[in-house]
């Protein structure tokens, strides 16, 4: 009975990834028909956050035969999903913000064949628009006056600050 619910629990371990897809899909889905409106790459940290809790007990009554390998499973397990979920985030807020993904499938369905067709396809207005609505969502900004706007939290300031000290030690520079 112990080595099967290693087994399970190893099967756990790979699968979680493809179940928090699922309950990604599902939710958003779900946000979409109430009209909720929250960032999708807020719903996605939410989603991976509360989805440890049941994935550690389910982990832990698979585990519950060996008392030596609980925490050690635990642990494991948590590693393995967060360190599948980091990943999965940055794919998909890639697929949500990345300006060279809208200019390859503009490329790939004919809409931009030369230079200038990019300004008409890729509108820079309504990109800044959607990043300062994208930040308020987050709670990062907010507007006090019409485009006028303020920083409400420091988190995503302070990372990008490290990052561009990061960059800076590495020796890039923003061109």
């Amino acid at each position: 009975m112990e080595s099967k619910a290693l087994y399970l629990f190893f099967y756990l371990c790979l699968s979680s990834i493809i179940i928090l897809f699922l309950i990604h899909v599902l939710i958003v889905r779900l946000t979409i028909i109430l009209k909720m409106r929250i960032s999708n790459q807020k719903l996605l940290i939410y989603i991976i956050i509360f989805y440890n809790v049941p994935l550690l007990v389910i982990s832990s009554i698979f585990l519950r035969f060996n008392n030596n390998s609980l925490l050690i499973g635990n642990i494991y397990c948590f590693l393995v999903f967060n360190a599948f979920a980091y990943v999965y985030f940055h794919f998909f807020n890639m697929s949500e913000t990345a300006r060279r993904i809208k200019i390859l499938i503009g490329i790939m369905k004919s809409y931009i064949k030369r230079v200038n067709d990019i300004n008409k396809y890729y509108n820079t207005d309504k990109i800044l628009i959607n990043r300062l609505k994208r930040l308020e969502e987050l709670s990062q900004i907010r507007e006090i006056e019409k485009n006028k706007y303020i920083l409400k939290k420091k988190l995503l300031f302070t990372v990008s600050y490290l990052m561009n000290l990061w960059r800076y030690i590495l020796g890039i520079t923003n061109q």
